[in-house]
């Protein structure tokens, strides 16, 4: 492909400047004659979280060669649906897609031996397509009253915010936090946080809820901190890692913890604490290198989810570069096949390329396992006009998977086919490989 040939122009010349959450996917059983039922449903999703149809994809059913089969269109329901008599199939989907004041263009996206029998989810993104008819939501300041502190260093909401100042050592407002509900529907829990010191320099942290964003004429929302965050000690030897706590489909109490900090401020007795999860997700950034061609990274991350904190805590981005070559990139090789099962034990690899000087702005995300064909290294029936195998590709990123409750493939697809929380996603390491030409 012309992506290993431009990044070996990459790796030659740094040569010569250098010298060196738990749920089960839906499921559709097989009919009489032992073929199954494949269903997708596309769906855009507004501001208050009400999903509606999305009509502008169509499916490309294909074998393991990626070869095309048929095209399968969406009914106005956004459902595609065919029966198989395969269990396992290679599929495209092929959408429109817009955000914020950018141009359409093509969100292509393939799957690899997917299962037949798992209800399959589309989130489109169009944001002009997008209707908020059904929501309402309401932008002011909040301020948060708390004990005095000496010193604020985090401030934290669960909802989207401006950014936020010390009006007081007891009073911080949040500027332009943005709430949404269905109209006469409830509105979300949200949580306020800050972290600091006191007078004495102890840690020290202060929270609270708020879950009624009626105005009342003042422009502010006021919120008295009556949460104290606990102090919990750290082993000696910790990365850096960010914490929160998802509860009441929400993030909460975000925060960052520095590898030298002994200690940590957690809330961790308050009102939804027993439906709680936490949340450690921890990166190391492993390699690095740039020129007049492009740049290249390689990144590690652990993300754990658990109800325990110390196991989120426990989470460790790994220190250990993996085992792909960083001169020519060579496991993307020019026959159209990949090979990344150098890195042992990660089964899956979601790689993306975005292309430029396509008539329309185009990103091609593959989801398979750690070796095998790109979709992209064969003709997209009905799109080859505007991308095909020598297209010029611009940005590439390769993240590795690999989960501790499972090394089955098959768990990997589904996870990404359903877009459902389970398991799979508590205890999940990654290797990220990005590559941007100029």
């Amino acid at each position: 492909m012309r992506l290993t040939q431009i990044c070996s122009a990459i790796a030659i010349a740094s040569l010569v400047q250098a010298c060196g959450s738990s749920s089960d996917s839906s499921s559709t059983s097989t009919d009489s004659d032992g073929n199954y039922t494949f269903t997708l449903n596309a769906v855009l999703t507004n501001d208050c979280g009400v999903e509606a149809p999305f009509t502008d994809v169509e499916l490309l059913l294909q074998d393991a060669d990626w070869t095309y089969q048929q095209t399968y269109s969406p009914d106005a329901d956004g459902v595609i649906t065919f029966t198989t008599s395969e269990k396992n199939i290679n599929f495209t989907l092929v959408a429109k897609t817009q955000s914020g004041d950018s141009e359409e263009g093509l969100d292509i996206v393939s799957y690899y031996q997917a299962s037949s029998s798992t209800e399959t989810t589309y989130q489109a993104t169009y944001d002009n397509l997008v209707s908020n008819d059904t929501c309402e939501c309401i932008t002011q300041d909040a301020s948060l009253r708390h004990r005095a502190f000496a010193n604020i260093d985090e401030a934290w909401t669960s909802l989207p915010f401006e950014g936020w100042e010390s009006v007081s050592d007891t009073e911080t407002l949040f500027t332009d936090v943005t709430a949404c509900r269905v109209i006469d529907g409830d509105w979300p829990v949200a949580s306020l946080m800050v972290k600091g010191t006191d007078d004495d320099e102890e840690k020290i942290g202060s929270a609270d809820f708020i879950s009624d964003f009626t105005t009342d004429g003042t422009g502010e929302w006021a919120v008295s901190a009556v949460e104290v965050a606990d102090e919990i000690s750290l082993s000696k030897k910790h990365p850096d890692i960010v914490i929160s706590q998802e509860f009441e489909e929400g993030e909460h109490f975000q925060s960052a913890i520095s590898e030298d900090d002994d200690t940590a401020l957690l809330f961790t007795s308050h009102m939804y604490i027993n439906e709680a999860y936490y949340k450690g997700v921890a990166e190391n950034t492993l390699s690095t290198s740039s020129n007049l061609y492009g740049s290249w990274s390689v990144t590690s991350g652990h993300q754990v989810i658990s109800t325990d904190y110390d196991d989120a805590l426990d989470a460790e981005a790994s220190d250990d570069m993996p085992s792909i070559d960083t001169v020519s990139f060579s496991e993307l090789d020019d026959d159209g096949t990949y090979d990344y099962s150098g890195v042992k034990n990660y089964p899956m690899a979601i790689i993306r390329f975005t292309y430029g000087y396509t008539s329309v702005p185009v990103t091609w995300t593959m989801y398979g396992p750690e070796e095998g064909i790109l979709p992209n290294s064969v003709a997209l029936e009905g799109y080859d006009d505007i991308v095909d195998s020598d297209s010029y590709i611009t940005d590439t990123q390769v993240t590795l998977l690999k989960s501790d409750n499972t090394n089955n493939y098959d768990d990997y697809i589904e996870y990404y086919q359903s877009l459902e929380s389970d398991d799979f996603a508590t205890d999940l390491h990654q290797y990220d490989i990005t590559i941007t030409l100029q």
